[in-house]
């Protein structure tokens, strides 16, 4: 079942999610303390898995060939994951934040909704990410 109203505001997310990530890529860290390295990797996890709580949740309504948020997941990977051990731990987190949401076991406007507070907790988190870049 396919519930399109809703998902134009996801996509809109979506696009600002990338539009962060894409900041994050042009302005490189500047020598910064341990502390703000701590907490920006802690929210590149939790980017990680909202990431696959929201595809999961996608998959569900819209079939396994959209692959919208897993997109947005390889985007990072390629950005922020700058070695193997780095990559292990966001697909982790992004397996741990799909099997969150694995368990619905069908598509209703409510959780189509759920899909956009998700996008919004994913922006947030995008947003603090490439601020922490920019500091």
């Amino acid at each position: 079942m396919r519930f399109a109203g809703p998902l134009f505001r996801v996509n809109a997310l979506g696009a600002a999610l990338a539009a962060m990530l894409a900041a994050a890529v042009v302005s490189p860290p500047r020598a910064a303390a341990q502390e703000p390295e701590v907490q920006r990797m802690a929210q590149l996890v939790e980017l990680a898995s909202t990431l696959g709580e929201a595809h999961a949740i996608r998959v569900l309504c819209n079939g396994d060939d959209d692959q919208y948020w897993r997109r947005f997941m390889m985007d990072m990977l390629d950005i922020e994951a700058t070695d193997s051990g780095l990559r292990g731990t966001f697909v982790s987190a992004f397996n741990r934040g799909y099997r969150s949401q694995a368990s619905r076991d069908r598509c209703t406007p409510a959780l189509v909704g759920v899909e956009a507070e998700i996008a919004t907790r994913g922006k947030a988190l995008a947003d603090a990410i490439a601020r922490s870049y920019m500091e």
